[in-house]
């Protein structure tokens, strides 16, 4: 539990101290760990929906994005 209290206050303080986002106006995505669990992912979406309020999400697994980088 102490740890997704820390990703909390980190992710807060990233978002409205540094980036000045205001997650009600606009939608985040997000870079999932490959072997990231059912779990996880649940409570990261928990956390950006219910904690942040953002107005949407987009996720996906770190391997597959870097595959991208090789496409062009």
């Amino acid at each position: 539990m102490e740890e997704w209290e820390n990703a909390n206050i980190v992710a807060e303080y990233a978002l409205c101290n540094k980036l000045l986002v205001n997650p009600q106006e606009t939608s985040v995505f997000f870079v999932e760990p490959a072997l990231s669990s059912k779990e996880h992912r649940q409570k990261m979406i928990e956390l950006l929906f219910e904690a942040f309020g953002f107005s949407g999400l987009f996720m996906h697994k770190a391997p597959v994005l870097s595959t991208y980088l090789f496409a062009k």
